[in-house]
């Protein structure tokens, strides 16, 4: 990969396509070895790729392990990725979350990713 991160950011958002088109496992472990690049970037965009791709087969305990990350960009979308990828498994550690939360623009986030993925299950429990 490349020493710049601008580059390394828009490579990963390109991944999406060819995992997508080919299930391709090389893309994927690139894209799961983003969530822990140096770069900050480079982070958001593997995160928000995951949540785009709607799978389940990610290790949502690394990207939910994402919402104690001290930049709150990379809070927040984690916590959209994991609403999007409804990660039920993941409700309390968004809780916790929640209550340690001091930015109130991501407080909202949060409880929306909660609300979101709480009506989620409930609307599929009640049609099973």
């Amino acid at each position: 990969m490349s020493i710049n991160k601008k580059v390394r950011a828009s490579s990963i958002a390109a991944l999406g396509e060819q995992i997508q088109s080919f299930s391709d496992k090389e893309a994927k472990e690139i894209l799961a070895n983003a969530l822990n690049d140096k770069s900050v970037e480079v982070q958001i965009e593997a995160i928000k790729l995951i949540g785009l791709l709607n799978e389940q087969n990610w290790n949502l305990d690394l990207l939910a392990s994402k919402l104690e990350h001290i930049n709150p960009e990379i809070r927040k979308q984690s916590a959209l990725s994991l609403m999007k990828l409804n990660a039920m498994n993941h409700i309390d550690q968004l809780k916790l979350t929640l209550s340690k939360e001091k930015d109130i623009e991501l407080k909202k986030v949060i409880n929306l990713s909660i609300d979101r993925i709480n009506q989620w299950h409930s609307k599929n429990k009640s049609e099973n």
